[in-house]
């Protein structure tokens, strides 16, 4: 019993340490709600034709984010999307 309870202490560990490494990597943003306002600039920078690097680097967002907000707006059709890299 006490081998198991110290395997399963070791792998929370594990799996807190590589959550937090991950959350590391993320922008400043990623997964917080988008406010009305942020979402006005971002439209505003689909329409002056943005790349979405930029967008993403300046909202500090994920590129996946940009393009869901681009699809949420009607900017971008749900099947125009590309293919997202994970890393």
């Amino acid at each position: 019993d006490v081998v198991r309870a110290l395997f399963l202490a070791a792998d929370s560990l594990e799996m807190r340490l590589r959550q937090s490494r991950r959350q590391s990597t993320l922008p400043r943003n990623a997964g917080k709600p988008w406010s009305s306002d942020e979402d006005e600039r971002l439209l505003a920078g689909f329409d002056a034709s943005t790349r979405v690097d930029e967008l993403a680097a300046t909202h500090q967002r994920t590129r996946a984010a940009i393009e869901a907000r681009r699809v949420k707006h009607g900017r971008l059709e749900a099947d125009q999307t590309p293919a997202v890299r994970i890393r």
